[in-house]
């Protein structure tokens, strides 16, 4: 009888512990939040491509990631990307080291919302499959989202989607230069 109770107390321990790590995986607990700070004023397209050797190097705030969005949009880090759910991410205005939240919207063609705010984010993977001396390429993992008011942020969707580029030429194009420029549309 003993030996029964052993093993039942082995068993439900055993499942109390699937459950909470479950719980725990889709909460997202297992991923930090992120907090993004894009320059004042800025409007356009952001990349952020994970895993740069000479990127920016990680910062943090307690247990929350911070990305710097430079100026030009462009953003290498040597964070690695996140996979999984996690927390939602956080946008600032940031000016001189003063915050100001950003809000971030669902595209929502019936109902724009009013002043500018941050659109639909995307994730991949993509880039270039050799690089200008032909030696094979690995995919650059990156995220990418939209800057701007409720007049422009359907233009940048619309052409993001029509121009002749895919995602993966355009991570392509942004990793073989050295400059942290982008063409912008």
């Amino acid at each position: 009888m003993r030996t029964a109770v052993k093993i039942l107390l082995w068993l439900v321990g055993g499942l109390a512990l699937l459950l909470a790590y479950w719980y725990w995986y889709l909460l997202g607990l297992g991923n930090a939040q992120e907090v993004y700070l894009v320059p004042q004023g800025f409007r356009g397209v952001v990349y952020i491509l994970f895993e740069q050797p000479n990127g920016v190097p990680p910062e943090r705030e307690g247990w929350k990631r911070i990305y710097r969005i430079p100026r030009s949009g462009v953003l290498r880090t040597q964070f690695s990307f996140q996979e999984g759910p996690g927390p939602l991410p956080e946008f600032f205005w940031d000016s001189a080291g003063q915050r100001r939240p950003l809000r971030y919207q669902i595209l929502n063609h019936r109902r724009p919302p009013r002043g500018v705010y941050v659109s639909t984010i995307e994730t991949g993977s993509g880039g270039c499959y050799f690089d200008a001396q032909d030696r094979p390429q690995e995919p650059v993992d990156y995220e990418s989202f939209i800057v701007a008011d409720s007049q422009n942020v359907k233009k940048f969707y619309t052409e993001l989607r029509e121009h002749e580029y895919t995602p993966s030429e355009l991570i392509c194009d942004i990793t073989l230069t050295d400059e942290d420029s982008v063409k912008r549309f």
